[in-house]
């Protein structure tokens, strides 16, 4: 194996011999590249892989006394690294960005559509005394009026398990019951809709649980078999799931589903990669948070993924977008979403200075108040047979499915249904055209700096968007193309 500033070949120099030392269970030394490799584990197959290196049971005993050497150097290595954070850093990194968050709100103290999954969040990391601020209750009541809105529109923009399982953590993290919310029992909702695709299914699970809702045999019986299944987003998935099948053994206080976590938590594991990261950083800091939420973060060799998170960190203190920033939060704060289950929630304002962070509201709130031109536009196949075009002026900081939720609005020629994806709002149907998968054809986003024409682009290819349309921010006077065609 190779631990770093670490030799181990005084352990491992003898090759292994067949017919040695039986041993009630006979076991090998195996290497560990990052892996998340139990402490047990591995002194066990250390001590064994020394053992069988040998025929007779006198070297056996010197090599034992070797591998006591040995696994003190090891014990060394596991106390230095094995995950470990930089709490300097990550207090560091969390104020930069609460930060960009706060100057990324709109000026109804919102998000848009993230604004569930931001107070989901902030419900969990800020402290009592912060939480009864001012700017925390604003940020609050523009949750309610945003879950309200979505709950009067929601036959003409139904609602999903997804979206509603967000309300439900976003609500909770502000200290509202979920199940009474201006005479409506989301939960009780919630328990109707549980259902999905893989991730969806495992958000909406996490949400249920999680907000009390009761939680039916097949739900769990579900969970554990969509970890066997190799799904789009699995980190994401599985992180939710475990979370979700550890939030179920809790609750329900039964012993018995303790060997469910540990399968899923084994299932988890095995996504780590050889350079010690999960994927990408929004992938690292679902794990991350997963293994937080099960408290075995410091049992797993974490380092590596850590790393790479504090890495990732922008100049302007986001982490690549603004959910992807949200998640890297609960990281450094070594928080998880199951926290919300126990959340406090006093009626009367504590005094209170927990938590890590001092202060994490900015004194001067930032001035969102600046509005851009774009034009977004719509073309229907290739050539294009139909094409639309509007012309907005949208808020600085708007996301573009906030923008496409406004030009629905103003144009029905603009509207358009999606599914939850764990990057995002997946877009399949705008204008009525669905995309069909046996003729390959899609929705494909275009960001253009110049009015696009069709005949530049049988020269020269459009460059394709890469972000997700919650991810995307328009620039003033952006073109934004949806071009439906095969591909």
């Amino acid at each position: 194996p190779s631990f770093p500033g670490v030799s181990l070949s005084c352990c491992l120099h003898y090759p292994l011999r067949p017919n040695s030392l039986v041993l009630p269970a006979v076991t090998y030394f195996e290497p560990v590249q990052g892996g998340p490799t139990r402490d047990t584990d591995l002194f066990t197959k250390l001590v064994i892989g020394v053992c069988l290196a040998h025929k007779d049971g006198a070297n056996c005993k010197m090599s034992l006394g070797m591998a006591r050497v040995c696994l003190a150097v090891v014990l060394i290595w596991i106390a230095g690294s094995h995950g470990q954070m930089d709490l300097t850093k990550n207090h560091e990194l969390l104020v930069n960005a609460d930060h960009w968050l706060m100057s990324k709100r709109l000026p109804d103290y919102g998000w848009g559509i993230s604004t569930p999954r931001v107070m989901a969040t902030l419900g969990v990391i800020y402290n009592s005394t912060q939480r009864e601020s001012l700017v925390f209750k604003l940020m609050g009541k523009q949750l309610e009026l945003h879950v309200l809105s979505k709950l009067i529109n929601r036959k003409n923009e139904p609602l999903t398990a997804g979206n509603l399982a967000l309300y439900i953590m976003g609500l909770m993290g502000t200290c509202k019951d979920p199940g009474s919310f201006y005479n409506h029992n989301l939960v009780a909702m919630l328990q109707h809709l549980v259902s999905g695709l893989d991730y969806e299914f495992a958000l909406s699970s996490l949400g249920l649980c999680l907000s009390g809702g009761h939680i039916r045999k097949r739900h769990l019986k579900k969970l554990l078999e969509l970890m066997q299944a190799d799904t789009y987003g699995r980190v994401e998935t599985l992180s939710l799931a475990t979370m979700a099948v550890k939030c179920i053994a809790d609750t329900h206080n039964n012993k018995n589903l303790g060997k469910y976590v540990d399968y899923s938590l084994d299932y988890l594991t095995k996504t780590q990669r050889l350079d010690g990261t999960f994927g990408g950083v929004a992938s690292t800091v679902v794990a991350l948070s997963a293994f937080i939420g099960l408290g075995v973060q410091d049992q797993l060799n974490l380092t590596s993924a850590y790393n790479s998170v504090y890495d990732s960190a922008a100049s302007d203190g986001s982490f690549s977008n603004l959910p992807t920033t949200v998640d890297t939060m609960l990281v450094l704060s070594n928080k998880s979403l199951l926290a919300l289950y126990n959340m406090e929630c006093p009626e009367t304002p504590v005094n209170s200075t927990e938590g890590i962070i001092p202060d994490l509201i900015p004194n001067k709130e930032p001035e969102n108040n600046t509005r851009i031109n774009i034009t977004y536009l719509i073309w229907i196949g290739n050539p294009p047979n139909a094409t639309y075009e509007l012309p907005m002026t949208v808020p600085a900081n708007a996301n573009f499915y906030q923008i496409m939720l406004n030009a629905a609005e103003l144009d029905s020629n603009y509207a358009f249904e999606s599914s939850i994806w764990p990057n995002g709002h997946f877009i399949h149907t705008i204008n009525g055209v669905t995309e069909t998968k046996d003729g390959y054809n899609f929705w494909m986003l275009y960001r253009l700096k110049e009015r696009p024409e069709y005949e530049t682009q049988q020269k020269e290819r459009f460059p394709k968007n890469p972000d997700s349309v919650d991810n995307l921010y328009p620039s003033n006077g952006d073109f934004i193309l949806f071009w439906f065609k095969q591909i």
